[in-house]
């Protein structure tokens, strides 16, 4: 059993942290770009920095402050359970789900594509993400029940929304799973097939910037596999707030925080196009 279920909880002062937490760790990351890094292995193409662990630290401090009860699940510190199906098996229902440095890879080679990830789920609902490109200057936050927003170069905030984009000439964006060479053919086939709905396809590399991206824009859709909740937490709540879907490939709008698999889409009929593609 996981402790820390709490009360009544205000979003809008939980938000408020949470992008704090994520200035503050962003602040590291900028200063630290392309500086030298000791980088390990975590397993097959898995790779983690120093500051993987620092950001986290940061964060966490940074959320304790608001209410320390609230369970913590972050990336470099909590010990999960998988099997050939599921990636978390006992997902709190009131937790912080974090990635300090989402896009690891990409920042360990200074490739601007990675980001801060913080999301809070409330009995059971994603109630709370921020999503933080530290280089790039992406900032994406949503709330349940209070849209999806972008906050611009000048501290104004823009309300996101995947409505009526009007662009018949539609990107995806996914990933081959490469820590897993035995389906990588599987979705290979996948990406054949959507090429004959979509205008072309990329390869970013940091799961909750491409669902960001869902949510606010450029991309038309995002599939991909063996995600954990700490990828899609955050930025799968900025899709759904601002008009999108996201399912795993059965359809299930609840599963896919948990078993790993993700398609976002800016609309209904994008998203029943990919289902159908999908055996």
């Amino acid at each position: 059993m996981w402790a820390g279920m709490t009360g009544n909880i205000d979003l809008a002062h939980a938000r408020e942290v949470a992008l704090s937490a994520s200035d503050k760790a962003s602040k590291l990351l900028r200063e630290r770009f392309g500086t030298p890094l000791d980088i390990t292995s975590k397993g097959h193409a898995d790779f983690v920095t120093e500051l993987d662990g620092q950001c986290e630290e940061i964060i966490r401090e940074e959320l304790s402050y608001f209410d320390d009860s609230i369970f913590f699940m972050g990336e470099e510190s909590t010990e999960f359970t998988t099997d050939e199906t599921q990636v978390v098996i006992d997902l709190p229902s009131t937790c912080w789900i974090v990635d300090p440095l989402d896009g690891t890879s990409n920042y360990s080679h200074t490739f601007g594509a990675f980001a801060v990830s913080i999301g809070l789920r409330v009995a059971n609902e994603l109630s709370v993400g921020v999503v933080q490109a530290p280089v790039t200057g992406d900032l994406m936050y949503a709330t349940k029940g209070e849209g999806a927003w972008r906050q611009n170069f000048s501290g104004e905030s823009v309300r996101l929304s995947t409505v009526d984009r009007g662009n018949s000439h539609n990107l995806f964006a996914t990933a081959v799973p490469f820590r897993h060479p035995e389906y990588i053919p599987g979705h290979v086939e996948l990406i054949n097939r959507l090429y004959g709905i979509f205008e072309d396809l990329r390869r970013v590399g940091a799961a909750a910037l491409d669902l960001g991206w869902v949510a606010s824009g450029p991309w038309a859709a995002y599939i991909e596999m063996f995600l954990k909740p700490w990828d899609s937490a955050a930025g799968g709540l900025l899709v759904r707030e601002a008009g999108g879907i996201i399912t795993d490939f059965s359809g299930d709008e609840q599963a896919w925080l948990t078993n790993g698999e993700i398609i976002a889409s800016a609309s209904p009929r994008v998203h029943e196009q990919i289902l159908s593609l999908i055996e």
